[in-house]
């Protein structure tokens, strides 16, 4: 109903914050990397950012987690794909960079809120309806995660 009347954004938040963190950052990198598709070379380095942010998904360590918040403090979050990056390298639950000794948790809602600005960012690329890409990802969120009728 929601998404009916128009409040996509705020469906965004909901599945977000519904969602464990990998599966979060997973949805996210599908609906970055479907928005691609010209977006023109001012975002070349988008389709590196959701490279790097499924390689932490899959091999989650340090290392990687450290290249995903540098390359979010290089684009100085400012694109869709350094908040996927940022989501992606606190999913594990740490906000702090890998270097740091004392590690500091993230908050429930830190992965939800990168996810939701790089869904944001993703959905006002020029040339694009952004209501209509922001209703798309919640629509594809619904489709996979929710809740299907037990068949008796």
């Amino acid at each position: 109903r929601l998404l009916a009347a128009g409040f996509s954004g705020d469906v965004l938040v909901i599945i977000a914050r519904a969602l464990p963190a990998q599966l979060a950052v997973a949805w996210c990198c599908e609906c970055v990397r479907t928005g691609l598709d010209g977006a023109g070379p001012a975002l070349e380095a988008e389709p590196a950012a959701v490279a790097l942010a499924e390689q932490c998904l899959q091999e989650p360590n340090d290392d990687i987690r450290q290249l995903c918040l540098e390359f979010a403090e290089r684009a100085r979050r400012r694109t869709a794909g350094s908040w996927l990056v940022t989501a992606a390298a606190w999913a594990d639950g740490y906000v702090t960079p890998p270097s740091v000794p004392t590690k500091v948790p993230a908050p429930p809602e830190a992965v939800a809120s990168a996810v939701v600005a790089a869904l944001k960012l993703a959905a006002v690329r020029a040339g694009v309806d952004e209501a209509a890409r922001l209703k798309a990802f919640a629509s594809r969120a619904l489709a996979v995660f929710a809740p299907r009728p037990v068949s008796r």
